[in-house]
């Protein structure tokens, strides 16, 4: 599978063969490829033998274009009603299509091969993805479908389905080839005017092979490149070294097949690649599946936003990382998310030396407020990490950023901390209280504390207050069990997200006590857009009411606008936790971990941002080791602009969204604060309508007009010596959950499919029963 948007011209050796490439700089030589035609559609004389299958209207030609419009579910065009190529496949050629498309969405090619003599039809098992930009611009499509056979007709499904209105303009379509490519059977595969036997996969836009290395140019969900018919034991070669580059950020996956051929879930690695680093080591062994017979790699990397550019010199495995000593970052955060001025924090980093040799001389250094003094990095033996802990007091107010430096020998990193003044050493029990050193709202067992301070905003002069400090009364005293941004925060561009700590705050007037924050942030045409949280107490002393609001100063797009982002155990207990609950994702205990493979293989494993309806109920609870319970409830009916509903969720525990875990995007997400907490949380838009899983900012981002306003309601629920099942029980006595309703089947019924489950889809021959499928 592979989408080429662009025309170019393909690198030397085939164009299929491609792997990983370091950086190469635009004088040296690129090696042109001969590209033989083997059969071409041109539509400037009308259709030809193309008919509208499905789903789609009458084929029309305009301005030299074939017009595909879609009007019905599952649309496709054939090249034909019968066969009308004679095509000995192999994985050197490819599909060619010139065309513009006014929606993005997925496309994809099938093809029908003749066996016997006899045409088989067009089946799932043969066809190929790629993705249409949707900018109605004219783009060239190179797909490879690495078909095999005699191919004997072609077909073409436009997006659509579900997005009625797609048109797609095709200008012509290619079948063309590629020569032979020189190939490596490894371990090492380096990258010197040729691709070495590795193939695209999907969504490559253009492959080049220069004199010292090959460079792919990728644009979609996982741009791929792929090698099979390999022979390798996975038990004697423990690492992979990737010596390659990346014109920006991005995160290289790597999977690999087994001794049957097959990409086991799970069985993959990911290291996240920064812009102009160029040497990475990823540790194979520590995955499930690294065993046995390795009989094939497949290696991709992110590229929704933009196309993203490998450059790859070498890929190697081995008993060690390759090269020269190098110091990698592999993670780096604070101890906590918000300090007090004044306060000592430490800054954790891990540093791992990914190169073949000894590290040894090497130091970390952070450059921000309160600079500490340099730390000294051990000696460190290949493959080898070790953590390292820099103290500093920092010595301004508001949101200070570090940068993490390892010097000569090698990259480094970013890492944010919110700093404001200390709390005062009293603060009121019941009520709600502004003073100038203070914000207090209390229940006399829960209480919110925000601490005041100067800082020159658009509201220049203006007292703030914040962050957010959640404390709870147990055996007579007061203990901090949760941190919270004053007003969440804002994203009203794709590139920029800003939390808002803290804000300018007012007492609520009628009904129960109650405290407003409000905030005003500029979007790009300089429009004020005001954020406001309104927190009220409730007769039951126990839980304060939420909720969130940002109106609209303008017309604009808003990316996410966060409710309630609750660090539970922020500056008290940590990362340490009795249970946590996500109901039908997440059951923790003590030191299980969120979004683990434990029990769902990659990629199923990652489950911060779910879909809502995978959640059985609104719920994220917490409980200390102590068995103090923090927990975040919300009606999932809401409605929070006009008919959308279902806020969207964000769960991790311990934090893994803030601490540069690989598998989130680092440029939503932004650089590490403190992975020493609980991460619960709401923001809008929803899923999935305007966010993907597991992403933390839309990607079809909610248009606003002024004076519109988006809101979040929802419910703090904080309580001492409490289980997690308390905060569904007050889920339930708060919302009502109406009657469960007729089962779908009677139990006979029921019986019978668990009944095939065991004896169809979790027994394979040879094998025995699986404990879980998928």
């Amino acid at each position: 599978m592979i989408a080429l948007r662009a025309p170019h011209t393909f690198g030397n050796t085939a164009r299929r063969r491609a792997a990983l490439v370091a950086y190469v700089g635009s004088s040296l030589a690129t090696q042109s490829l001969a590209q033989q035609p083997l059969h071409t559609w041109d539509f400037r004389q009308g259709p030809g033998e193309w008919w509208a299958a499905n789903g789609v209207a009458p084929l029309t030609v305009q301005d030299g274009r074939l017009v595909v419009r879609v009007v019905g579910f599952d649309p496709f065009i054939h090249c034909s009603r019968g066969p009308c190529l004679a095509i000995q496949g192999n994985d050197r050629q490819f599909i060619r299509m010139k065309a513009r498309c006014n929606v993005k969405g997925g496309a994809e090619f099938f093809w029908a091969a003749s066996t016997e003599g006899k045409d088989s039809g067009f089946e799932a098992s043969k066809e190929i993805a790629f993705t249409l930009p949707g900018d109605n611009q004219l783009h060239t499509y190179n797909v490879f479908p690495g078909w095999e056979g005699k191919v004997t007709r072609l077909r073409f499904d436009p997006p659509g389905g579900e997005k009625e209105g797609v048109v797609v303009e095709i200008e012509s379509v290619e079948i063309l080839e590629l020569p032979p490519s020189p190939r490596s059977e490894g371990p090492v595969w380096e990258f010197a005017g040729t691709l070495a036997g590795f193939v695209p996969a999907r969504d490559i836009e253009d492959v080049k092979v220069k004199t010292d290395g090959a460079e792919l140019v990728g644009h979609g969900s996982a741009p791929t490149v792929a090698i099979s018919k390999l022979s390798l034991d996975a038990d004697s070669l423990p690492w992979l070294t990737v010596d390659a580059g990346a014109t920006e950020s991005t995160v290289l996956t790597v999977r690999w097949s087994d001794e049957e051929g097959k990409f086991q879930p799970g069985a993959q690695a990911t290291a996240r690649l920064p812009q102009r680093k160029t040497h990475h080591a990823l540790k194979l062994a520590d995955r499930r599946g690294w065993q046995g017979r390795i009989t094939g790699l497949q290696v991709s990397w992110q590229a929704d936003d933009q196309p993203v550019t490998m450059q790859f010199r070498k890929l190697g495995l081995g008993g060690t990382p390759l090269g020269p000593p190098c110091a990698d970052v592999l993670s780096l955060g604070f101890d906590r998310a918000f300090a007090f001025l004044g306060q000592s924090v430490t800054l954790g980093v891990v540093i791992r030396n990914s190169g073949g040799e000894p590290l040894s001389g090497a130091s970390v250094q952070a450059r921000g407020p309160g600079d500490p003094e340099p730390a000294p990095i051990p000696a460190l033996a290949p493959g080898q990490d070790t953590p390292v802990r820099l103290r500093l007091k920092p010595t301004q107010l508001g949101e200070l950023g570090y940068n993490v430096s390892l010097g000569r020998h090698g990259g480094g990193g970013a890492a944010r901390l919110f700093v404001t003044h200390p709390l005062p050493p009293t603060a009121p029990e019941q009520g709600a209280t502004v003073a100038r050193d203070q914000a207090v709202l209390a229940s006399g067992t829960v209480r919110l504390r925000a601490p005041g301070f100067e800082q020159a905003t658009i509201r220049t002069g203006s007292t703030r207050f914040g962050p957010l400090f959640l404390e709870l009364k147990r055996g007579g005293s007061w203990r901090a069990v949760a941190t919270l941004p004053a007003v969440g925060a804002v994203q009203l561009s794709a590139q920029r997200r800003e939390e808002l700590a803290a804000a300018t705050a007012t007492p609520l007037r009628g009904g129960m006590p109650g405290l407003r924050f409000e905030e005003a942030v500029l979007d790009g045409s300089g429009r004020r857009w005001t954020a406001t949280a309104e927190y009220r107490l409730t007769v039951d002393p126990h839980r304060i009411d939420v909720t969130h609001t940002l109106k609209a100063g303008g017309p604009g797009a808003v990316y996410r606008f966060d409710g309630p982002q609750l660090r539970v155990g922020e500056g008290s207990f940590g990362s340490a936790k009795y249970e946590a609950l996500l109901p039908g994702l997440e059951y923790l205990e003590g030191g299980e971990v969120s979004s683990s493979d434990r029990d769902i293989a990659p990629p199923g494993d990652l489950r911060v941002v779910s879909h809502p309806n995978r959640i059985c109920i609104p719920v994220q609870a917490v409980t200390s080791p102590d068995k103090d319970l923090v927990a975040l409830l919300w009606d999932n009916r809401q409605k929070w602009l006009g008919e959308h509903d279902q806020p969207a969720a964000l769960f991790a525990s311990p934090n893994l969204v803030e601490s540069a875990d690989p598998r989130i995007d680092l440029a939503a997400a932004g650089p590490p604060r403190s992975a020493n907490n609980h991460l619960l949380g709401l923001f809008l838009p929803s899923v999935p309508e305007f966010v993907d899983e597991n992403e933390l900012q839309a990607q079809r981002p909610v248009e606003l007009q002024a004076g519109q306003e988006l809101m979040l309601r929802s419910s703090l629920y904080v309580k001492p010596n409490a289980d997690v099942l308390d905060a569904v029980t007050e889920w339930c006595r708060l919302f009502k959950p109406g009657a469960i309703g007729d089962p779908p089947m009677a139990l006979k019924e029921h019986y019978a499919l668990s009944l095939r489950g065991f004896e169809e889809l979790l027994y394979t021959e040879g094998k025995g029963w699986a404990g879980v499928k998928g």
